[in-house]
């Protein structure tokens, strides 16, 4: 009687010692393949990124027209004026000071603004600005404005923070208004006010309306499907308050039930920000109960590798330092999470079977 169900994955001889220990019963029915490599059973885990979604198709419609409102973003931001700083010297000193004075720039997401540049100023900074930049303020998320708004010089913690944004930009696609350095990587400089304004919504204001705006359209795209509930199933930390603030303006309840999944990515996170988000995690976790069946987050999210074409040999890649990739994951369900697991390659299916195995341990 074939049931369709894979009873075990692995070696031969573990098969035998599963099988002679008696814990494993092999049927008369039951078939054992050879095969090489690795076999990871079918799991079908359905989800979606509304969030993304919905923020792609709002933005690249309206790409010709956001630019106009970016000294909007500017002012609401309190950006600091530049327009009157006749050199690069006098640009960085207008920046530490506004930084050390704890104005504009500090608040949701500490990103400095400055705006009204001059082109030439803005020209020398082509060939190496967020280094040069990074040498003024390190590690702080900086965008510089061109006087005319068809032009932006940032650091890379402002490129970095773009991207984590998950608008569904990349800094990888060939675009020619990206400035590379000889070895192709973006050197900060960025031409066009559709880049203007990408990065002006880095803007508090900017990001929790717009991106509230974006996530309530990839919701309600799904209905229109016939789909009445959805997985989330990668949402940054900083992106909660805008689910929360989407489904409390939701007084109709129009948009699906939605549960959501807390997003982990790459292995630049240190032992002490995973540790911080462990911490973080019981406050953060919601039930259906807790949300009144609107939305949930029991669920948590990791992308051991990324897509395929990231891999770099056959058996693909792991992003995490597997120390740390064990750290998190054990806090996460130690936390009540339960876990998904993000994988293309033979490596990475391999490193989440181990991970699932030492969990069920605990």
């Amino acid at each position: 009687r074939e049931t369709g169900f894979i009873l075990f994955v692995g070696e031969r001889e573990d098969l035998q010692v599963a099988v002679d220990e008696g814990k494993l019963l092999k049927a008369a029915w039951c078939r054992t393949y050879t095969v090489p490599g690795v076999i990871l059973p079918a799991f079908h885990d359905a989800h979606c990124h509304p969030f993304g979604a919905g923020n792609r198709n709002r933005r690249w419609p309206l790409a010709e027209d956001a630019h106009k409102k970016v000294f909007d973003d500017m002012e609401r931001a309190k950006a600091v004026n530049v327009s009157e700083c006749s050199d690069w010297n006098e640009v960085r000193k207008a920046l530490t000071e506004r930084w050390k004075s704890g104005a504009g720039g500090r608040g949701v997401g500490e990103v400095l603004f400055a705006d009204g540049c001059k082109p030439e100023i803005m020209l020398a900074l082509k060939s190496d600005a967020a280094a040069e930049i990074e040498k003024v303020l390190p590690d702080v998320p900086v965008v510089i404005v061109l006087c005319d708004n068809e032009a932006v010089a940032v650091s890379r913690s402002a490129m970095k923070l773009l991207l984590d944004e998950g608008f569904g930009w990349s800094f990888e696609r060939d675009d020619k208004s990206i400035q590379r350095s000889s070895k192709g990587h973006p050197t900060g400089y960025f031409a066009g006010g559709v880049w203007a304004a990408r990065f002006a919504l880095l803007s508090p204001s900017s990001i929790t309306s717009q991106g509230k705006r974006g996530l309530k359209d990839g919701l309600l795209e799904l209905p229109k499907h016939g789909i009445v509930s959805c997985t989330d199933a990668f949402v940054y930390e900083n992106r909660l308050p805008i689910y929360e603030a989407a489904f409390a303006e939701d007084v109709s309840r129009k948009l699906p039930r939605t549960s959501i999944a807390l997003g982990h990515q790459h292995d630049e996170t240190s032992n002490d920000q995973i540790d911080g988000v462990l911490k973080r995690a019981p406050a953060l976790r919601r039930t259906w109960e807790d949300t009144g069946f609107r939305y949930c987050m029991r669920e948590a999210k990791v992308e051991i590798d990324h897509v395929t074409w990231s891999t770099q040999n056959e058996n693909g890649y792991c992003s995490w330092d597997a120390d740390k990739l064990d750290r998190l994951v054990h806090g996460m369900i130690q936390a009540d999470f339960s876990m998904h697991m993000h994988v293309f390659g033979n490596l990475a299916a391999q490193r989440s079977l181990k991970l699932l195995r030492s969990a069920e341990a605990m």
